[in-house]
């Protein structure tokens, strides 16, 4: 062999070693190694039967467009979620998708995905950062608005209570801000009172419980009752039917949960409001896969909260009622009508 052709040779050898060893083509070993993209689900919690659905319409789409999910929960503990992030995208995580477990110290996880250059979607729930890549959710207003909006359509005088979501939830106050939008003018000319409007710690039933057997202690002739969400709504409705006030009292939720729709058919929940999970939730998954595959998500608005700008999409809502739960949950498919008994 001549040298010109041992030079060739080296050459060759160095660039096939060179090339198959990932520890000098990337920081991350794992990322961008197969033609699958992993895309990780960081979820607050499965408290409600929404989410348990929504974690799998989320997983089945993204199975269905060629990626791999990755699921993890926290049960409501920020530091848990942000070191559920570093493990995901050390793994090889694509693109996130957060469910915040606080509105702002879930802010760490787009920082830390940022710098491995990963795209970070804020699911139903705004992270308060202006890098978050998207907002996908609902209409805040439009649940707070319509959660009163039906209360005073049937009851414009009274007394008034509000039950609100946990501080740690920026949803929370959102949903309060459009409940008094249209309480207001009813307040101000003294048609409604409004004798107890406090936040609770979690989305539990028994939060939900407590608030109302103090409020019925000081106000046992309460009117209407605005619940943040059905899981606070049926914690009320059984500190109602200990007075048996269940049905007497007007109540409204939020998430439309199989038993808060056997409530509203039994008569002691007056509405819910319900949210298109699965069009949510398959919206994320096609976005996260465009994040992976370094694609822009078309047709956004801009979402500007408390200095916070970031581009958002948002999903209209339903009040359901005793009349359309056939035309609406269970048509969806978010609901079997084997749940529910109507008789």
């Amino acid at each position: 062999m001549n040298k010109y052709s041992k030079n060739v040779l080296l050459i060759a050898i160095i660039l096939i070693m060179f090339s198959s060893n990932p520890a000098v083509s990337s920081n991350n070993p794992d990322k961008n190694t197969q033609d699958e993209p992993k895309i990780a689900f960081l979820m607050d919690a499965l408290y409600t039967h929404r989410w348990e659905q929504e974690k799998t319409f989320f997983q089945e789409k993204i199975k269905d467009l060629g990626g791999k999910p990755i699921v993890k929960i926290c049960n409501s503990d920020p530091q848990k979620q942000i070191e559920q992030a570093k493990t995901v995208i050390n793994n090889g995580a694509d693109a996130l998708v957060v469910v915040a477990a606080h509105k702002n110290k879930s802010a760490k996880i787009v920082d830390i995905a940022h710098q491995e250059g990963v795209k970070v979607i804020a699911y139903d729930r705004l992270i308060n950062s202006d890098e978050l890549n998207l907002l996908l959710t609902f209409n805040y207003e439009q649940v707070g608005r319509k959660q009163a909006k039906i209360l005073t359509k049937k009851h414009p005088e009274g007394k008034y209570a509000i039950i609100k979501g946990p501080k740690r939830d920026v949803n929370s106050t959102l949903y309060y801000q459009a409940n008094m939008e249209i309480l207001k003018p009813y307040i101000e000319d003294g048609r409604i009172s409004l004798v107890k409007d406090e936040n609770v710690d979690e989305w539990a039933e028994m939060e939900g419980y407590n608030f109302t057997s103090d409020l019925l202690t000081d106000h046992p002739d309460i009117d209407a009752i605005i619940a943040a969400n059905d899981m606070l709504a049926t914690g009320a409705n059984m500190a109602l039917s200990q007075q048996n006030l269940s049905g007497k009292v007007l109540l409204v939720g939020h998430d439309a949960t199989p038993n808060a729709c056997q409530m509203i058919i039994d008569g002691d929940l007056t509405a819910t409001i319900y949210k298109p999970y699965k069009k949510l939730a398959h919206r994320a998954a096609k976005s996260a896969i465009k994040f992976a595959n370094s694609k822009s998500i078309q047709n956004t608005e801009k979402y500007t909260k408390n200095g916070i700008n970031v581009s958002c999409q948002k999903l209209e809502v339903i009040t359901v009622t005793k009349d359309n739960i056939r035309s609406t949950v269970i048509e969806s498919g978010y609901i079997d009508e084997s749940q529910l008994n109507f008789n």
